[in-house]
């Protein structure tokens, strides 16, 4: 099994608890916004199983490979894109812990 499928089986598992939590929650407060997060947790589901079990692993590699070869031929972007991120989620948790010491 490929390791991106192994990802979109766990991401599929991950899901599949989410939803029984939703249905649990919803069947003991019968919330209108549990209820929609139910329903969208049940499509996510869906799409989950739809890519575990309908993709093969020829696909994973040929998307793996479409995305090494992206990255290889724009490297200062995608530098960019990961320094971008990392600053991104520093400033995030620096703002975060600052507001539990004030």
């Amino acid at each position: 099994m490929h390791s991106g499928k192994k990802q979109a089986f766990t991401g599929f598992v991950l899901l599949c608890m989410l939803t029984l939590v939703f249905a649990l929650v919803a069947l003991k407060s019968p919330n209108i916004a549990f209820v929609a997060l139910l329903l969208l947790s049940i499509s996510g589901v869906i799409f989950g199983a739809y890519r575990v079990f309908c993709f093969s692993d020829d696909w994973y590699r040929a998307r793996e490979e479409k995305e090494q070869r992206w990255i290889a031929k724009h490297p200062r972007l995608t530098l960019c894109v990961v320094i971008l991120s990392a600053g991104g989620l520093l400033w995030r948790t620096i703002d975060l812990v600052r507001s539990f010491i004030r």
